[in-house]
């Protein structure tokens, strides 16, 4: 009988116990908000990640289209300008069109401003033919010349 009452006394009292217990119940709730919270992240991250894609290979279509409208359009015109409108964010992200090449034409690139991933169209093989040069925000409207005489897609 003497041992059973060292041991009793060796237990932890009342008041060490609840706030044992309101540290435990504490660490957990929190575990599981961080928890659920990085989860939802990670969910929007994936759907950003997906419009980004999508919107920027549209985009580099749509330019791409119409670049193909302007070369094979007008025969006798040795200019060609077109004003194409965008809409200037897409996930609340800037996109920049590129043409670029050095002397031949590497495709339209459609880029996004801040976190750099892009898309790039070789305009349906046209870009074997041409030149290209420029580069334009979404910002403003996208202006497409096509100079028949030097054989130049450009955008400004």
């Amino acid at each position: 009988m003497k041992e059973l009452g060292k041991l009793e006394k060796m237990s932890l009292e009342k008041g060490q116990v609840v706030i044992i217990e309101f540290i435990l119940f504490f660490v957990v709730g929190m575990t599981l908000f961080v928890l659920i919270g990085n989860f939802f992240r990670y969910q929007s991250d994936i759907f950003k990640n997906r419009i980004i894609d999508s919107s920027t290979e549209l985009v580099s279509s749509y330019l791409s289209s119409i670049s193909i409208t302007m070369v094979d359009a007008c025969k006798e015109c040795d200019k060609i300008k077109y004003n194409a409108k965008i809409n200037p964010t897409t996930a609340n992200y800037f996109l920049s069109i590129i043409l670029n090449g050095d002397g031949k034409c590497n495709g339209i690139t459609v880029a996004t401003a801040p976190i750099g991933m892009e898309f790039t169209s070789s305009i349906h093989n046209l870009n074997y033919s041409i030149a290209c040069s420029g580069e334009a925000p979404s910002i403003e409207p996208i202006n497409l010349t096509y100079d028949r005489t030097q054989n130049i897609l450009s955008v400004v």
